[in-house]
């Protein structure tokens, strides 16, 4: 059961990440600092670093915020019945990126900093795309339309590399047509090879 001090906590919490996201949206991520958070916020460095360990950690909350108020009932069940692995990266990707535009200013700050730490922390970091590809392979494995001579870690890391690649673009600022040609290109690399 919540108790009033959760909720204050909670409340607490949720007006520490608007005044940094405000912050960062104004001056841009790296012109912030965590003590301009605090001043902003109204709260004490002590109160702020028990919230958030770091800028990129307040950010993160704010856009996971965001993907659950987006979520839908039944969408892992209906990416699970789509007709095979093709059509469910592809449904993924388009949800991503339909995501991003929605939130273009948070997704663009965002974005920098976690393509910075895609590229450092490596495939044993297991954030949301991370677990939501590794569920997307054993589906595909389950399913006999994904190979079972390459290690599902693999398939997960090659994947990561094309979400990266396509993820670059949208913030280098590709326009959409562009970045669905490429999505279809980076799909059928992945999925058909580069060989004849």
């Amino acid at each position: 059961m919540e108790t009033r001090y959760d909720r204050r906590k909670a409340r607490t919490r949720d007006e520490i990440c608007r005044a940094g996201v405000a912050l960062m949206l104004k001056h841009g991520f790296d012109d912030v600092a965590m003590d301009d958070i605090a001043t902003e916020a109204d709260v004490s460095r002590g109160t702020l670093y028990n919230h958030f360990k770091s800028k990129f950690e307040l950010l993160r909350h704010h856009v996971r915020g965001l993907q659950a108020a987006a979520e839908r009932p039944g969408d892992m069940e209906k990416l699970r019945q789509m007709a095979d692995s093709r059509a469910r990266f592809a449904a993924v990707v388009d949800h991503m990126f339909d995501f991003s535009d929605e939130h273009r200013d948070v997704m663009r700050l965002y974005g920098r900093e976690r393509v910075r730490e895609l590229i450092e922390s490596g495939p044993d970091e297991k954030g949301s795309l991370q677990g939501l590809l590794e569920r997307l392979v054993a589906w595909g494995l389950e399913d006999g339309d994904l190979r079972t001579d390459v290690e599902p870690p693999l398939m997960v890391a090659a994947f990561r590399g094309v979400f990266l690649g396509l993820y670059v673009a949208w913030l280098d600022g590709v326009p959409r047509r562009e970045r669905r040609r490429r999505q279809a290109a980076f799909l059928s690399l992945y999925f058909d090879g580069v060989s004849r």
